[in-house]
């Protein structure tokens, strides 16, 4: 088995699965680090500590940094799984009549192109896996390929600018199933019988998909190439869908046809 190194832009990866869970609605899920580290020799998880904001109080800012170090730690408690911090700091901007300032991390994407290729110079690693969208790394994968280690992408298809897509040897959208694998959400899928009127239509691969809401649910009807149609209440993997538009559709096409098979 090859031995896999996973390095983990945090801002990103959390980001995504704040998203993620906003987008589903329901009750706050943790990160299921078990299942992130699955078959990792080595995770490193890449984070800041957040520096106190100009018009924040003493304590909202030490809430956030307690909540953020029980978070860090929660990682570092995990086998194989190690933290390294950046710096986060003030970073000023222009308005038009005055000056803002918001946060950025620094260090962080440094730190996974160091790593990146010291444990590929080394010879520790046959494969690392990096999960970003921030086109700086895209250099890391183009050195890489100078080296044994091959190198993977997971990114947010949302976000992700195609010469860090395309400096990958393997790269692949982080879609509903590794999302609902981490965070710990059913991937099930139900047949229902009820109207709705669809918000959205999408067209793809023959499938017709309306998308619409009853209540708190999300609902989807889906019409298949052989004229037969059904209502499906799935609400996190159709909101997902939904949210992601036709690039979710096609990550979950899959899905939807082992529900049905090729001639249900």
């Amino acid at each position: 088995m090859p031995i896999k190194y996973v390095l983990i832009d945090g801002a990103f990866f959390v980001r995504l699965c704040n998203d993620f869970q906003e987008d589903i609605g329901g009750p706050v899920r943790q990160i299921g680090w078990s299942a992130v580290g699955m078959d990792v020799h080595r995770g490193i998880f890449y984070d800041a500590l957040p520096v106190k904001k100009p018009t924040e109080s003493d304590a909202d800012h030490a809430g956030r940094l307690k909540a953020k170090a029980t978070f860090l730690d929660a990682i570092r408690s995990h086998p194989n799984f190690s933290v390294r911090d950046g710096l986060t700091r003030l970073k000023a901007g222009s308005g038009s009549a005055e000056v803002r300032s918001s946060l950025e991390q620094k260090g962080v994407d440094t730190w996974i192109a160091v790593d990146a290729i010291r444990y590929a110079l080394m010879g520790l690693a046959d494969e690392i896996h990096i999960y970003t969208s921030d086109s700086d790394i895209y250099p890391v994968f183009e050195a890489l390929k100078e080296t044994r280690c091959r190198g993977t992408l997971y990114y947010d298809a949302r976000k992700a600018k195609e010469e860090l897509i395309y400096a990958a040897d393997s790269a692949y959208p982080i879609d509903y199933h590794m999302l609902s694998s981490w965070l710990q959400i059913s991937t099930d899928l139900r047949k229902i019988n009820t109207e709705f009127s669809p918000t959205q239509t999408i067209e793809i691969d023959s499938w017709s998909l309306e998308f619409g809401r009853a209540g708190q649910d999300y609902l989807m009807n889906v019409c298949l190439p052989n004229g037969r149609a059904y209502c499906l209440v799935a609400p996190s993997w159709v909101s997902f869908s939904h949210h992601m538009g036709a690039q979710g559709i096609k990550l979950g096409l899959s899905q939807l046809r082992q529900v049905f098979g090729d001639h249900p």
